[in-house]
């Protein structure tokens, strides 16, 4: 590392001149490459290697962690109006923002028995009303009862 007490240029000198240079600066000596010919030592403070090495890894995990995770949502069929707008917003809303969205729509047995097309009938209304506001990843899947659907949708490109 350069300081005022640093030389900036690479010198060729032995071991010993070298352990005795790094005793008086108050540096450690890290092998650099050790079995190249003549052997590289670095002459430095490990402490502040150490930290440039945890900044360097810190900045790796913010960007990974910066990655856009999907959000869930949870509809049931026979939702009310309001509700159903109020979720849709925030849905809208992570979309928006980049995220991708996954909803799934709940029906309850009795109401599959009285309407056999409710799960799917409020799949189409939601998709309907986020046409505008981001693109199908995977398309409606019910399970075998047809009892819940799983829809994901991406924001628009």
């Amino acid at each position: 590392d350069e300081g005022p007490d640093t030389p900036s240029s690479v010198e060729v000198i032995t071991l010993s001149d070298a352990i005795e240079l790094s005793l008086d600066r108050d540096l450690d000596l890290i092998g650099a490459n050790i079995d190249g010919d003549p052997p590289v030592i670095r002459a430095t403070q490990l402490s502040k290697l150490e930290y440039k090495h945890e900044q360097a890894q810190k900045k790796q995990r913010q960007a990974a962690s910066n990655k856009k995770e999907r959000k869930s949502f949870r509809f049931k069929a026979g939702i009310e109006s309001n509700d159903l707008e109020r979720k849709l917003d925030r849905l809208k809303s992570f979309l928006s923002k980049g995220h991708e969205c996954e909803f799934t729509v709940f029906t309850k047995m009795r109401t599959l028995r009285q309407n056999p097309n409710a799960g799917i009938e409020l799949v189409d209304e939601i998709r309907a009303l986020l046409s505008d506001h981001g693109d199908l990843k995977r398309p409606p899947q019910p399970n075998e009862t047809k009892s819940f659907y799983r829809v994901q949708y991406e924001p628009k490109k």
